[in-house]
C-alpha cells in the first residue's frame, strides 16, 4: 500500500482540520520544563533536567516524554519520573486513555503503558519515529523518518503501511493525527504533507512520484539512541519474531505464528494429532474463525487468542497454555467455550460478551485449569425481545463431570444481561444430576459474585468435593450447597453479604475457615481460613490489562484503576 503526498490547504489550515501537532493546554520544553495552560495564565514547572518533546493528556493524567527514554506523569497534583526501561530518545506520546499510552522514538522504539507499566513493542522498523496517534484503542498510527508510516490494532504488532516505496513523501514525517475517517502527516517540507484516508484508499497527487525525496544527511543522534538505519526491504508484517522464523499459514505450524488474525474456521482436520500450535508473540496471534477440533486429540495451543463469536470447543486430550478465550454468541442455548476429558488449561483468560457459561466442563473427566481469569462480561441476552431463550447463566460450569477442576483460578467484576428469567448458577460452579465425584478448587479467589462464589447445585449428588486456601468476597453467598452429597471446604475464606456459607442440600464440612456473615454449615467456621497464594506473575502480565481492559473498551472495576491485577483482588 502507498499513500501519495497531496497539496490540500496551508499546512496550518491541514494540521487543525485534524487536530494534529496540538496539546491543548499543556506544553513540553527543550530544558525539561512543562508549561500548562489553566484558562486563565500559563504557569511553568521544572520536571528534570532532560529536555523533553511531547506530551499527551487526558483529565488529571498528563505524560511528557523525551531524551534517553525519559517519561514524566503529572497525577493532577505533582509530577514524577516513570521507568521507561529505555533509553532511547523519545519523541511523540499518545493515549487513548490513562491506562493505554504509547510512546515511539529513535531506532524504530515503541513503548506501551498499561496503566502499571511501560513495557518495549515489537517494531517493524529501525528508523526513529516522530509521532503516534490513534483514531481509538484498536487503530494505532506511527510515523517518522523515510517516509515512514506503521500501525496496528492495539493487538497485533506494528506494521508498515508506508515505507521507502513510496517516494514523493516527506523524508521525515513529523506528526501524525486524523478525524472524521482522514489521516494527515505533518512532515518538514510543505510540498510533501499528506493528507490519506484510513480505509487505506490513496489521494491523486498533484506532484510528481518518479523524483523521489531529495538525499539528505541525518540528523545528529541524541546521546543514548543509534543512528537511524534504513526500512526493511519488506513493507509487510515483519517475518521474524525475537525467537526466530514464523509462519503465516496454518498449514505450516511447524514454526511459531506470526503476529496477526486468521480468520480461517478450525475443525478436527485442520491440525495433526500431535501438533503444536505456537504463536510467536503470545497474545499477538488471534483466531477469529469458528474453532471444533474435535476428537483430534494431543493437540498443544500456546499465545494464541481465540476470537470466535461463536461457541468454541476445545475437545479433548489437548492442552492450552498462555491463551485467552474472547466472546460467544449473544443468544441461544449456548455458550463461550466448551472443554473435553483429560484437557488442561493453564495461564489463560476468559471474558468478554456472549455465551451463557464462560467455560463449561460438560459430561466429562479428568479436566485441570491452573490459573485462570474469569470475567463475566454479558451480552447473552443481548437480544433483547428477540432473545428468549432463559438458559441459566454462570462463569464455569462443571456440568455431570467428575475428577475435574482448578487452582488459581481467579473471579472478579462479573456482570450478567441475561433475562431475569434466566437463573444465576454463580461463578465456579458444580451442576449435577447424575453422580458427581472428586471436583476441586484449590487457592482460588472470587471477588463480587452475582449470586453463589462458589456452588453446588442439581437433582444428583456431589459426593467428595473439596475447596481449599480459597477465598470468597464481595458478594452475597460465600459457599452454597443445594445437591445431595458433601464438599468439605479446608482453610477457607467465605463472606457474604446474605450469608457467607449456606446449606439446602447435602453437607458442607469446615475445617479450619474463617466466615464473615451468617453460616449454617457445620464444621469449624472460626479458624485460620486461607493464605492465599496467587501466581503474580501471571496476574500482573500487562497483557491483560491490554485484553480485557484497553481492547474491550471496558472501564469498570479493575480496568477503572491502575492497580496490578493480583493487588486489586486481594485487596
Amino acid at each position: 500500500m502507498c499513500f501519495s503526498p497531496v497539496a490540500l490547504e496551508p499546512r496550518q489550515a491541514l494540521a487543525r482540520r485534524a487536530g494534529c501537532c496540538q496539546r491543548s493546554g499543556w506544553n513540553e520544553d527543550l530544558e525539561g520544563r512543562v508549561i500548562h495552560f489553566d484558562g486563565v495564565e500559563w504557569t511553568e514547572t521544572v520536571v528534570g533536567s532532560q529536555p523533553l518533546h511531547d506530551v499527551w493528556g487526558r483529565g488529571q493524567d498528563v505524560f511528557a516524554v523525551g531524551i534517553g527514554g525519559n517519561i514524566v506523569h503529572f497525577d493532577g497534583a505533582t509530577w514524577t519520573m516513570m521507568d521507561s526501561g529505555s533509553t532511547e530518545g523519545l519523541y511523540g506520546v499518545w493515549g487513548s486513555s490513562p491506562h493505554d499510552v504509547w510512546a515511539v522514538g529513535s531506532s524504530g522504539t515503541i513503548l506501551h503503558y498499561d496503566g502499571g507499566r511501560w513495557s518495549s513493542m515489537s517494531s517493524p522498523v529501525s528508523v526513529t519515529l516522530r509521532d503516534v496517534w490513534g483514531a481509538g484503542p484498536g487503530e494505532i498510527y506511527a510515523v517518522g523518518f523515510s517516509g515512514t508510516i506503521i500501525c496496528c490494532d492495539g493487538l497485533s504488532a506494528f506494521t508498515i503501511v508506508v515505507g521507502l516505496a513510496c517516494r514523493g513523501l516527506a523524508r521525515r514525517l513529523l506528526c501524525v493525527c486524523g478525524v472524521c475517517g482522514v489521516m494527515a502527516c505533518i512532515g518538514e517540507r510543505p510540498d510533501r504533507d499528506a493528507v490519506v484516508p484510513r480505509d487505506g484508499a490513496a489521494f491523486d497527487s498533484p506532484y510528481p512520484t518518479d523524483a523521489g525525496p531529495k538525499a539528505e544527511a541525518a540528523p545528529p543522534a541524541e546521546a543514548g539512541s543509534k543512528p537511524d538505519g534504513p526500512l526493511p526491504a519488506d513493507t509487510g508484517v515483519k517475518p521474524d519474531s525475537p525467537a526466530g522464523p514464523c509462519s503465516s499459514s496454518l498449514s505450516n505450524v511447524s514454526q511459531p505464528l506470526c503476529d496477526g488474525i486468521y480468520s480461517q474456521n478450525i475443525g478436527s482436520g485442520t491440525f495433526p494429532t500431535g501438533a503444536v500450535v505456537t504463536a510467536a508473540n503470545p497474545g499477538k496471534v488471534r483466531f477469529t474463525g469458528s474453532f471444533n477440533v474435535g476428537s483430534a486429540g494431543n493437540l498443544t495451543f500456546r499465545g494464541i487468542v481465540f476470537a470466535s463469536a461463536t461457541q468454541k470447543h476445545l475437545g479433548a486430550n489437548n492442552l492450552y497454555e498462555d491463551v485467552s478465550f474472547v466472546g460467544g454468541p449473544s443468544c441461544g442455548n449456548t455458550v463461550n467455550t466448551t472443554v473435553g476429558s483429560n484437557t488442561t488449561i493453564r495461564r489463560a483468560a476468559f471474558y468478554g460478551p456472549g455465551g451463557r457459561y464462560l467455560l463449561l466442563a460438560y459430561q466429562v473427566t479428568g479436566v485441570t485449569l491452573e490459573d485462570i481469569i474469569f470475567r463475566r462480561d454479558g451480552g447473552w441476552g443481548a437480544g433483547g425481545s428477540g432473545c428468549t431463550v432463559y438458559e441459566p447463566t454462570a462463569g464455569l460450569n462443571l456440568y455431570d463431570s467428575s475428577s475435574s477442576g482448578g487452582k488459581g483460578l481467579v473471579v472478579f467484576d462479573a456482570i450478567n444481561q441475561a433475562h431475569s428469567s434466566a437463573e444465576d448458577l454463580g461463578e465456579l460452579t458444580v451442576n449435577c444430576h447424575g453422580t458427581c465425584t472428586g471436583n476441586w478448587f484449590h487457592d482460588s479467589l472470587v471477588k463480587g459474585a452475582l449470586s453463589g462464589a462458589y456452588k453446588y447445585e442439581g437433582n444428583g449428588a456431589v459426593n467428595s468435593a473439596a475447596i481449599v486456601n480459597s477465598v470468597a468476597k464481595g458478594g452475597p453467598y460465600g459457599l452454597t450447597r443445594n445437591v445431595a452429597g458433601k464438599t468439605t471446604a479446608t482453610n477457607v475464606t467465605l463472606q457474604g453479604s446474605i450469608s457467607a456459607c449456606a446449606v439446602w442440600g447435602g453437607a458442607v464440612d469446615l475445617v479450619n475457615s474463617s466466615l464473615q456473615g451468617i453460616n449454617s454449615c457445620g464444621g469449624n467456621g472460626n479458624g485460620a481460613g486461607a493464605s492465599l497464594q496467587l501466581n503474580t506473575s501471571f496476574l500482573d502480565n500487562p497483557r491483560w490489562r491490554q485484553e480485557l481492559c484497553t481492547a474491550q473498551g471496558v472501564t469498570r472495576g479493575w480496568c477503572g484503576t491502575s492497580l496490578p491485577l493480583s493487588t486489586y483482588l486481594t485487596q
